[in-house]
């Protein structure tokens, strides 16, 4: 398809045509600088829906209800939004029909995550979103361009959870010593008994 298409072909999942009461054969309008027309072809049902891919953003997988912006007070329309699945090809289409925002996903290497780098990882995620790392941003790519991730939320998970398990870990080491300790005095207790039976039967003898 090219810059000057006006009707693409997209699938959409089983959810969202069942939320969008959608089907084959439905045709979506998307106002522009030119009127773009999608007809759905397609309906399909992920295989792993906690893949990766639907994972990166659920709107690609299931309808979202929202609020437009207003007044505070105001009573605000809601509006849905939901996805076309379409195919790399659609992309210039696109492009002539609708201002274009650059964003994109990246996802973390969890190899790279390790326990012991908690706090640098955490000052990095900071300094990203709000800090040197966003001005390097908008110097390199855009005045407007932002960062969002949730990972600053696990690392928060991770450090509660971890200060929690602080105790129980010293609590169970210190319980793992006092059973050796139990352990030593009773081999000690019984090392000492066959050592006097054994003194009373040479008296004996």
């Amino acid at each position: 398809a090219g810059a000057s298409t006006t009707e693409l072909e997209a699938a959409v999942t089983e959810e969202t045509a069942r939320t969008l009461h959608m089907r084959a054969g439905s045709v979506v309008r998307l106002p522009g600088h030119r009127e773009l027309t999608v007809r759905v072809t397609g309906i399909v049902a992920p295989e792993r829906p906690d893949g990766a891919y639907w994972s990166v953003d659920p709107v690609l997988r299931s309808p979202s209800l929202r609020r437009a912006p207003g007044p505070p007070g105001a009573p605000a329309p809601t509006y849905w939004v939901g996805s076309l699945l379409l195919t790399p090809e659609a992309a210039p289409a696109l492009l002539g029909s609708a201002p274009v925002i650059r964003y994109w996903h990246l996802a973390p290497d969890p190899d790279a995550l390790h326990g012991r780098d908690l706090d640098g990882l955490a000052s990095a995620v900071a300094a990203l979103e709000s800090g040197p790392g966003l001005q390097r941003l908008h110097a390199t790519v855009s005045p407007l361009a932002n960062a969002t991730t949730g990972l600053d939320d696990v690392l928060t998970t991770y450090g509660r959870l971890r200060g929690d398990i602080g105790p129980l870990v010293a609590v169970a080491a210190s319980g793992a010593g006092t059973v050796a300790a139990v352990v030593l005095l009773m081999a000690g207790g019984l090392a000492g008994d066959r050592r006097r039976a054994e003194l009373a039967l040479l008296r004996a003898r």
